[in-house]
């Protein structure tokens, strides 16, 4: 993209993530039954204020930072896909693979798979790395949604029809 490309977008996303932390949330979102419980705002808060601050890095780095280096180009490249539209179909093809397994399948399972097939596509090739970074993520997900905020992530059909 060209740099006042980059400049409007992220003002427009600084502008958006502003409007959501300061209006939408504490207009359409209630406030937590008791005291001790976590506010349900808490996530869509973290979300607009990171927002803010992407898009913010985005602006100041278009801003301020030469574009004449030959690796902001390549990284340019990259991101917008030139030469890359086969990869970018086959990792497309991947996410729809990924939402269908959590179906089936549930997070937990479909998530493992999901980064395995990732990883090794994307060229990891220690599957030591692959194992520990994946088991790393489900027991850290697991921890964080069902311990800590105790919300049940997708167990899948096929977990329901076991234990229904």
């Amino acid at each position: 993209m060209n740099k006042k490309t980059d400049q409007l977008t992220s003002l427009f996303f600084i502008g958006f993530g502003l409007l959501g932390y300061f209006w939408i949330v504490p207009n359409f979102i209630d406030d937590p039954i008791s005291v001790m419980d976590i506010s349900p705002g808490m996530l869509p808060n973290v979300l607009f204020i990171s927002l803010v601050i992407l898009a913010l890095i985005l602006f100041l780095q278009t801003t301020y930072i030469s574009d004449k280096k030959k690796q902001d180009q390549e990284l340019c490249d990259v991101v917008e896909g030139k030469g890359k539209k086969k990869e970018m179909l086959i990792i497309f093809a991947f996410l729809i693979g990924y939402w269908v397994a959590i179906e089936i399948l549930g997070y937990y399972i479909a998530t493992a798979g999901f980064f395995f097939l990732m990883m090794t596509y994307l060229g990891v090739k220690s599957k030591t790395v692959i194992l520990l970074l994946t088991a790393v993520f489900i027991i850290g997900t697991f921890l964080f949604f069902e311990q800590a905020l105790h919300q049940v992530l997708p167990r899948g059909i096929i977990y329901d029809s076991f234990m229904n």
